[in-house]
């Protein structure tokens, strides 16, 4: 087994683990949602998916990380579940992501800015990032504000 299969293998790991979390949140609340532990195991299997994801975009599979950072945003998103989006925005180390996974994450964001308190947070640190590696796109960033 190579690298990008052990990838994918522990991302549809991740995925099935995050979707039973999804499930029980959406139909016990957040807070019951993943009962005899924390929150914060939902917020550190995303936050794995996304060092995934970033690990993918490395070797090469920036579509395939794309895709994981669309869906799992995009779920997110749609269960209401904006804190973990806003714990990602806080805590991921935004160097360590290449410049097409920002532009996913502003890109599948935008819609629900108003509901993510920590986006324009990591709208100003992901600028600063592309700027330092000289990255930077403002007609592309500024679509994506």
């Amino acid at each position: 087994m190579d690298k990008e299969q052990h990838l994918l293998i522990k991302l549809a790991e991740e995925c099935t683990a995050v979707s039973k979390a999804v499930h029980k949140a959406a139909l016990f609340g957040m807070e019951d949602g993943y009962p005899g532990t924390n929150r914060t195991n939902l917020e550190d299997v995303y936050m794995s998916k996304l060092y995934y994801s970033s690990t993918l975009c490395k070797i090469g599979q920036c579509d395939k990380a794309l895709d994981i950072i669309y869906d799992n945003i995009e779920e997110l998103i749609s269960n209401r579940n904006y804190s973990i989006v806003d714990h990602i925005f806080l805590n991921f180390p935004i160097m360590d992501l290449d410049s097409h996974l920002i532009v996913g994450l502003l890109a599948t964001t935008k819609y629900a800015k108003d509901r993510l308190k920590y986006r324009s947070y990591f709208v100003k640190n992901s600028k600063s990032a592309l700027i330092l590696r000289n990255e930077f796109n403002k007609k592309t960033f500024s679509h994506l504000v």
